[in-house]
This record gives C-alpha cells, structure tokens and sequence, in this order.
C-alpha cells in the first residue's frame, strides 16, 4: 500500500500506551511511535518475547493507518467490520501467525 512505513522509537509515551500512528504527515508517510518503555515493561509483566511485542504492536498499529486510507478513500467500503479495533486486531493476529491478510483487505488493495 505504500512505499515505505517509517517506524521511530521514543523513549516513552503516557500511560500505558505502547505505539501510536501519526498520519497526516508533510510526506504522506505512515509513521508509527513506539515506547521503548512500555514495550519492554509489557514484555516483562505478560512474560512475552520482547521481538513479538513489538512485531504484534507495529502490525497493529498498520492496521489503523490501512483503516484510516480505506476511510479517507472510500468510506469504510470494503473492510468489513464494527469496530475498527477488531479488525485492527484481526489483521495484527493474521500477519503474526500466519502472515495472511484478510480477504477484505485484499479486495481493497486491488481498488486502490
């Protein structure tokens, strides 16, 4: 869907928050934060490699930039869901287990 995805680590973001994307950007490059903080302190207390809280947290964080295109694009058209955070989910458990995506993604890329 894009070209490139830039990824940045802070050292810490408020609460509990372990990544947030940025979009709207000068360059229309999808930007995802994430807290070295509270990625490791989640690693830590749920006992879950640290590799894996951050490729689940970065594949999670796509979801939301892939919704945020389809809305700005088509009004929510082709991803099938109630909840955007449950297809965000959706998707991040998909391209972790089995690096699939879901057919109403596909469908989508074919679109734009």
């Amino acid at each position: 869907i894009w070209k490139t995805v830039k990824i940045v680590f802070v050292r810490d973001m408020e609460d509990d928050t372990l990544a947030r994307f940025r979009s709207e950007t000068s360059s229309s490059t999808p930007i995802i934060m994430l807290s070295e903080k509270n990625l490791v302190e989640g690693s830590e207390e749920y006992d879950v490699p640290l590799l894996v809280v951050v490729e689940t947290t970065i594949f999670h964080e796509l979801g939301h930039a892939i919704c945020e295109l389809e809305y700005d694009m088509f009004g929510y058209e082709y991803l099938e869901y109630g909840i955007e955070e449950e297809w965000v989910e959706d998707f991040a458990y998909q391209l972790h287990t089995s690096d699939t995506i879901p057919d109403d993604l596909k469908l989508f890329m074919k679109k734009i």
